[in-house]
């Protein structure tokens, strides 16, 4: 069963459920942004950032995974 996300788009109402992927798309369309509060299905306490979920949003200079010199 794939993950069941629940999000808060600038402290509106809880929406939800949507997918990974689809929680990924909305951050990717700016539907979702990185201090909206999301919870996964069965999280225990409460949201947390969208920016904490890993890989939900790219770098800011768009490189993914790119070693510091």
């Amino acid at each position: 069963m794939p993950s069941r996300w629940f999000y808060s788009h600038s402290g509106q109402k809880v929406l939800g459920p949507c997918t990974s992927r689809q929680l990924k798309a909305l951050a990717a369309t700016g539907e979702l942004l990185p201090f909206d509060r999301v919870r996964k299905h069965g999280m225990i306490r409460g949201t947390v950032a969208a920016s904490m979920v890993k890989g939900l949003f790219a770098p800011p200079d768009g490189r993914v995974g790119v070693a510091k010199p």
